[in-house]
């Protein structure tokens, strides 16, 4: 174990402190009462009660022990030793926009509700009995995870995109790390829903700007086209004359070129959008709050958890611009309309060539310090109750 920031031990100075003003002085006195004999008191004082009122105080020691060690950000590092290691620095480029959170139904798992529970709309709502289908975004982290799993050697970075894109690490070998990035992954991350597929590019290619590997790949996942180029553009020219800020948005193609002038090959992944879609349900009532600043927060809390569902009957993903990046890069297009499907496609991505890296020691390290802080928390709150309850010393 090793700690992030051992400096937060210098704290653990206050329990000798308080060790003192207990035991040495009067400082947390309960008080005095005054009687005219001590004969009556003696016959009834129970041995055990001078160690018994000791014990929350004993109590708030622990906790604060505890919880200082938690400041000093205790970890678990681990040390493994390679020679001649290869691999290739990755980024994982996820889609979080709503419609991740659709679901694909090939194998005609849904089933209409009764009518009275969706009398304020004229579309059947369904519900999936089975529990089989999964939303997309559910289906990308674990399929993701499992990758990652698969890669010890590597580098691997990620970033989220919607409207915008937002590196959430750079290329790294801490894979735990990345992993619990990626279970992460909510619509809260970028605020703006939308997809911005050249942004996400841009935004892979500038998290690789340090890497010194020979060979860096972006894998992109996404079940949308990009609809951010023509939205600006719009924006543009609708808005009054010196009311338009100009917002610096990459093109798809343009990212491309950039990214084949750098040696870094796109791999991209068209999710979904074949058979029956269905997006999450949202009632009358519901739509009728998404109005106000706590709107968006409303809109996203229930896309997250609604479990009905209505079919959707939107656009179709347009696989031509995907296929073009990942020529221009040398990389290969994949569609995935489920789970195996997309296992297939990573394990075929995990067959890559590989490169030198010049490390010879490899560190994970993993942050342990709730292992300290919630017993702490528990262990003061236990004393404080104590104290105040069954072993409260009255004046």
């Amino acid at each position: 174990m090793t700690l992030e920031s051992p400096v937060s031990l210098v704290l653990l100075i206050i329990i000798p402190i308080l060790i003192y003003l207990r035991f040495k002085t009067s400082y947390f006195s309960e008080g005095k009462m005054s009687v005219p004999t001590l004969s009556l008191i003696k016959k009834g004082i129970n041995p055990y009660n001078k160690i018994l009122i000791h014990i929350p105080f004993v109590l708030t020691l622990i906790s604060l022990i505890l919880i200082i060690i938690s400041l000093a950000r205790p970890q678990f590092q681990q040390q493994r030793i390679v020679e001649n290691v290869k691999g290739i620095e990755i980024i994982l480029a996820v889609d979080t926009s709503l419609s991740m959170w659709f679901v694909d139904d090939e194998i005609d798992m849904m089933r209409p509700i009764s009518p009275e529970m969706y009398y304020d709309s004229l579309k059947p709502i369904y519900y999936d009995p089975s529990k089989k289908l999964k939303k997309r975004i559910l289906i990308a982290k674990k399929v993701i995870v499992d990758f990652i799993d698969k890669r010890p050697t590597d580098k691997i970075g990620l970033i989220t995109f919607k409207a915008s894109a937002i590196t959430l690490t750079s290329p790294t070998m801490q894979h735990n790390y990345v992993k619990r990035l990626v279970q992460s992954l909510n619509l809260y991350m970028v605020k703006d829903d939308g997809t911005a597929i050249g942004d996400a590019l841009g935004t892979s290619i500038n998290a690789l700007k340090f890497s010194q590997s020979e060979n860096k790949i972006i894998i992109l996942i996404t079940d949308g086209n990009d609809n951010q180029e023509n939205r600006i553009l719009y924006e543009k020219y609708s808005l009054p004359e010196g009311n338009y800020q100009p917002h610096i948005i990459i093109k798809q193609m343009e990212a491309a070129k950039l990214a084949a002038n750098k040696n870094i090959k796109i791999y991209t992944i068209g999710m979904g959008g074949k058979g029956r879609v269905f997006r999450p349900y949202i009632n009358g009532s519901q739509r009728f709050s998404f109005q106000g600043p706590d709107s968006t927060h409303l809109l996203y809390k229930n896309y997250e958890s609604n479990k009905y569902f209505e079919e959707y009957e939107g656009e179709n993903i347009n696989e031509i611009p995907l296929r073009r990046i990942s020529q221009m890069t040398g990389g290969k297009f994949y569609r995935a309309n489920n789970e195996k499907q997309l296992q297939s496609i990573y394990s075929d991505i995990d067959k890559l060539e590989k490169t030198h890296f010049d490390d010879r020691y490899l560190f994970e390290k993993d942050d342990i310090f709730t292992y300290f802080l919630i017993p702490g928390i528990i262990i003061f709150s236990l004393g404080f109750m104590l104290k105040y309850t069954i072993l409260r010393v009255l004046p």
